[in-house]
């Protein structure tokens, strides 16, 4: 590479650089080819030169505002020079280990860091930072650490100058109680709320964080604060949007005076095997959902149709709020429903759905011209 340089080629390694940073998108586009000279497989070759507009130069090369990469990689340029006004320090390439040197050339320009609450960090630089007293300039410290599930607390004390400080990853959650002492971390009530809203299983997380030898609160932990904190919290807003709804509803029956609803089931296993059934009514205009039941088929028992089961139970509770304001219900082709609602409900018009209804006649029809 040396002799290259000395004869005045540059090498491969910097023309690439070179060529790549020039560019907004360093690949290339058939769309900035002439027609007839594109190609599917190849780069285009002998075009004739023509001038390049202005949108091509916007969208291909780097305007002067933000720099571009010099020949001589000894002068800094408006890329590679840090503002006065950053603490940011670019890292020297030089003698750095190669795959950190992918890591930093990766710049994600769109994202946004404090858009971001929680993030991953490695041990070794946490406490590298922390273990210097930052008062007498000295790292002859005695630091100790405790770990509380995820919480992380450090503390650190200087041999030197007799100063004691302390770090913890987290905040303490308050309570409503004045003087009373919280011991419940916010990021575990934060991973306790993710992994449910999610919908993945504590043990997997938890191996997850196994391997990454991370530390992780216990079973125990997690199901009391489910139980205790996270459902509950669920119930406050469950309630609370419900009351939206309601209103909402209100005054679309004072408006048109009744209201159109529909309902569908959905099981936790297909099949006759299914032991759990949720069904869901909805409203037809406002495509707001206004009741639904979770329904569980006991083992022992005489075995039911349980979307019909959840479906009148649901009904109910929609007939205290509502009662005569409901006019309609459409469900899909179910002849255990329509029974349902033919003896408990006379009142209210069953409807079936026109897509059932529709692939049924395709079926009949299929069966006559076979």
């Amino acid at each position: 590479m040396k002799n290259e340089e000395e004869n005045g080629q540059i090498p491969l390694e910097k023309l690439s650089e070179k060529n790549c940073a020039r560019y907004r998108m360093p690949y290339i586009c058939l769309s900035h080819f002439e027609e007839g000279k594109r190609s599917k497989n190849k780069i285009p070759r002998n075009i004739p030169p023509r001038e390049v507009s202005q949108e091509e130069l916007d969208h291909w090369l780097w305007g002067e505002e933000e720099g571009r990469i010099s020949d001589d990689s000894s002068e800094p340029t408006e890329v590679d020079s840090v503002s006065e006004e950053s603490d940011f320090q670019r890292p020297d390439h030089e003698g750095a280990d190669p795959m950190e040197i992918d890591d930093v050339d990766e710049v994600e320009i769109s994202e946004k860091p404090q858009q971001y609450n929680l993030i991953l960090c490695e041990k070794e630089k946490l406490v590298k930072l922390l273990q210097k007293c930052w008062k007498c300039e000295t790292q002859k410290t005695e630091m100790g650490i405790v770990y509380h599930g995820l919480n992380m607390n450090i503390s650190v004390f200087c041999v030197s100058c007799q100063r004691r400080w302390y770090w913890s990853n987290t905040k303490k959650c308050e309570r409503e109680q004045s003087g009373s002492n919280s011991k419940l971390s916010r990021i575990h009530i934060l991973l306790t709320s993710a992994i449910i809203t999610t919908g993945n299983g504590f043990q997997n997380v938890k191996q997850l964080f196994d391997v990454l030898k991370s530390p992780f609160f216990f079973a125990r932990t997690f199901n009391r604060l489910k139980e205790k904190y996270v459902y509950e919290a669920v119930n406050i807003q469950y309630k609370k949007q419900a009351n939206v709804v309601k209103e909402l509803l209100c005054e679309t029956t004072d408006n048109n005076g009744t209201l159109n609803v529909m309902g569908d089931g959905s099981f936790d296993t297909p099949g006759h095997s299914a032991l759990y059934c949720r069904y869901v009514i909805m409203e037809a205009v406002t495509k707001l959902v206004v009741e639904y039941e979770i329904f569980r088929h006991k083992s022992g028992e005489k075995k039911v149709n349980i979307e019909t089961e959840a479906c009148e139970k649901a009904f109910e509770n929609l007939m205290v709020t509502y009662d005569s304001a409901i006019e309609s219900l459409t469900t899909d082709r179910s002849q255990s429903v329509a029974s349902m609602m033919a003896n408990n409900f006379p009142d209210v018009t069953h409807y079936f759905d026109s897509w059932h209804y529709i692939r049924s006649l395709a079926l009949e029809i299929l069966k006559v011209a076979i």
